[in-house]
């Protein structure tokens, strides 16, 4: 009997607790959209299970109009659904045992742990209740300040203020990218105050818990210093946003900014909205069918990025980002040792950093080929940029964004499959999918002589 419970247990590892707790959601998530009340028009089960990853995955890519497609039971499962996928299932798991004095697993501790903070020294109680807390505290204050925009700005109804307060800020915390209007936020595009709330959610929920509870530890002086992950974290999302909201300006300023007359000032806003979106959220203030190849190529690059480490958005990171770029820099200086922030990077960190992204460039060439075979003969593909369109789309869904060229409704099943598939990928992780379809590495019994060969 302990013999098949430890082997239960070793079975279970963090990597597959992760990807089965997410699957599992999915498939549930999707029987639940395919039953008639969630919905007003016919829906094949494919759609279902689309809408559903979508939603787990935080992804946004969406087959229909939400608000006029679904019913609100629909709507509130769908919403149930990207706040589970945003925090993770083991999150709430645990917080319910705990919550009800159940024994918890130390693979679930664990889960957590790997998910949110790289600090063991904070009891799992304690990290539970600050990350629920703090989600909760700022959805409200996001959903409060909708609530108002929407009351006294827009003119609705007093439920409907609501329900689209708290629906767009769970949405835009969480990084979801899912929408009530057609149009995502098109409509909203010169309000300064609206982008300013939507953003500001975005960037929380997309720097991690990590990031969020150094800083709530350095306020209350239970720590003197930040680590390493929260300096790396906050310079890469700084630096992506300046440089985003810049480049978009000025590929977008001579194109679509003068052909629609905008100011200077709504421009900039417009860019810095869309360069904050673009790495995970999905939302958008103008039409991206009327973007330049250039600006979606470098959104493109924005999305593969994605979120930090221990957020609610996907993508390899901008931590990996940041240290291949550490790499870069110190290999063309000569140098063996990467360092950042006074701190060398150790070699285990370097290896995962190569090999996610590898991995990720790997899956996404493989996929890019076959998409653009089964796509070869569709009505849209024959038009203008058809490549980029596909391959905007493809680093979307991997990227768990939400952005799109208006090719994600006209998608055949093999396409909706596959998109299917690299939300996942993209949500859980390549390589936390392959430890968890192949198990933890193992350390090599049997050591060679090493020889160099000429690369370069």
């Amino acid at each position: 009997m302990d013999r098949t419970r430890n082997k239960i247990k070793k079975f279970f590892n963090p990597s597959r607790f992760v990807v089965l707790s997410f699957a599992f959601t999915i498939l549930l998530g999707s029987l639940i959209l395919s039953l008639p009340g969630t919905h007003r028009i016919h829906t094949s089960y494919i759609d279902s299970l689309f809408m559903s990853t979508s939603a787990v995955c935080v992804t946004g890519l969406s087959l229909f109009n939400i608000s006029k497609d679904f019913t609100h039971f629909g709507q509130y499962t769908i919403l149930l659904l990207f706040q589970i996928g945003g925090l993770g299932l083991m999150t709430f798991s645990v917080f319910f045992l705990f919550i009800l004095r159940k024994d918890i697993s130390m693979v679930s501790i664990d889960t957590v742990f790997n998910t949110f903070s790289n600090n063991k020294k904070i009891r799992y109680q304690e990290l539970i209740k600050l990350i629920i807390t703090f989600t909760l505290l700022f959805e409200a204050i996001g959903a409060a300040l909708l609530f108002l925009f929407f009351l006294f700005h827009e003119n609705y109804s007093l439920f409907n203020s609501f329900y689209y307060g708290v629906f767009h800020s769970i949405s835009a915390f969480c990084n979801a990218g899912f929408s009530l209007f057609p149009d995502s936020f098109v409509r909203f595009e010169r309000n300064s105050f609206f982008n300013i709330i939507i953003t500001t959610l975005i960037i929380i929920g997309g720097i991690g818990f990590i990031v969020i509870l150094e800083i709530y530890y350095r306020f209350r002086n239970k720590i003197k210093l930040f680590s390493l992950h929260t300096k790396l974290t906050v310079s890469v999302t700084l630096i992506l946003i300046i440089i985003g909201t810049l480049t978009i300006y000025f590929i977008e300023k001579d194109h679509l900014f003068i052909a629609e007359n905008y100011t200077t000032t709504r421009a900039l806003m417009t860019s810095f909205f869309q360069s904050v979106t673009a790495r995970t959220a999905g939302f958008n203030t103008v039409n991206i069918e009327n973007l330049s190849p250039a600006t979606l190529f470098f959104i493109i690059i924005l999305m593969f990025i994605g979120a930090s480490p221990g957020s609610t958005g996907g993508g390899i990171k901008t931590t990996t980002a940041g240290i291949m770029f550490a790499i870069f820099i110190n290999r063309l200086k000569g140098k063996q040792n990467i360092k950042l922030f006074n701190r060398t990077i150790g070699q285990e960190t370097i290896s995962r950093t190569i090999s996610i992204i590898l991995s990720s460039v790997i899956l996404l060439t493989l996929t890019f080929m076959i998409l653009i075979y089964i796509n070869q003969t569709a009505t849209w593909f024959k038009g203008n940029n058809s490549i980029i369109k596909i391959l905007f789309e493809e680093i979307s869904a991997f990227g768990t964004v939400g952005l799109s060229t208006g090719i994600t409704p006209q998608m055949d099943t093999a396409t909706k499959i596959i998109t299917i598939l690299l939300m996942f990928i993209g949500r859980v992780g390549p390589l936390a999918l392959a430890v968890a379809i192949v198990g933890d590495s193992k350390e090599d019994k049997i050591k060679y002589s090493e020889e160099n060969i000429m690369v370069g």
